[in-house]
């Protein structure tokens, strides 16, 4: 079963407005080993996931609160060997 994350379709444009705008805010975090990273709305995985690939030292974890189809998708990539540190969360609110 294939769930549609965005109305951008084309590998190339999912590149340039999914991959590269969440790799753009990386020049302006800390570049330190095991910095904690909070995605919050992360729908998709974007930008948690691409972080996540880009920096392994770092410490991810995903929230939101989307239609169940988006949540479940993000649980779903994340069972790659890579990515079993991220942790997954559904919440509407954070304390």
């Amino acid at each position: 079963k294939t769930y549609n994350l965005t109305a951008i379709r084309e590998p190339e444009r999912m590149v340039t407005h999914h991959l590269l705008d969440a790799l753009a805010v990386l020049p302006h975090l800390p570049q330190r080993a095991n910095l904690r990273v909070l995605d919050v709305g992360s729908g998709g995985g974007v930008p948690g996931l691409p972080l996540a690939i880009a920096r392994p030292d770092w410490r991810g974890v995903l929230v939101d609160n989307e239609i169940a189809r988006k949540y479940q998708s993000v649980p779903a990539r994340k069972h790659r060997q890579w990515l079993r540190r991220v942790p997954v969360l559904r919440s509407t609110t954070i304390v």
